[in-house]
């Protein structure tokens, strides 16, 4: 079955034995629009909460690890995942997706270039900056997950501005490369600076 979706394509191959109810299958998606499948992830609780997924474009390969029994849920083995779009690009695969509710999923790797964070931030419904904050700027990095519990976020960050008032005149600071490891375990948060570089030198 091909066709397609908005401005995107997509084709999927599926094998079924009605009377076992069991199914093997295989597919992609090119350049579909992410605020079309949405909906289908809040409905399976995948996500929550409200999202922006206008500018954010899908791509996909997948494929079922042979035979499966479509009642127990159908775990999928995830060739090739990226989005691509006004926020960056973001870009992983070669990750099995264990179960869907809860999400369960293998370990991953999953590269960010030029990744913009306010555009980020509107995509999970956060529009509005502190007043402290002029921009948010960009990461490039790579994030390692383990499972849902464990990750770690390790890279550039570049063009944050911040916004502070020195004996009533407003001023700006803007870092032009900071370095960083940022790690999450099971509930616990850590972020390692080894470096930071602000433009002017006046931090």
């Amino acid at each position: 079955m091909t066709g397609t979706w908005r401005e995107g394509t997509y084709a999927l191959k599926v094998d079924s034995d009605v009377e076992k109810k069991e199914l093997d299958l295989a597919g992609r998606i090119d350049h579909l629009p992410l605020s079309q499948i949405l909906p289908f992830l809040k409905k399976y609780n995948v996500l929550r909460g409200e999202y922006d997924g206008r500018q954010v474009w899908l791509n996909l390969r997948f494929k079922s690890p042979g035979r499966t029994r479509w009642m127990d849920g159908v775990p999928l083995q995830v060739e090739r995942l990226s989005f691509e779009g006004d926020l960056g690009e973001i870009e992983g695969g070669g990750f099995h997706i264990r179960r869907w509710n809860p999400l369960e999923f293998s370990n991953t790797e999953i590269t960010l270039r030029n990744l913009q964070i306010e555009k980020l931030l509107r995509l999970f419904g956060r529009t509005e900056l502190p007043k402290s904050v002029g921009a948010l700027g960009e990461l490039n990095g790579v994030l390692k997950l383990e499972g849902a519990r464990r990750m770690s976020l390790s890279g550039e960050y570049s063009g944050l501005e911040l916004i502070f008032s020195n004996r009533g005149e407003r001023k700006s600071q803007v870092i032009s490369l900071m370095t960083g490891v940022w790690n999450y375990d099971q509930g616990r948060w850590s972020l390692t600076i080894p470096s930071i570089r602000p433009y002017e030198g006046l931090f």
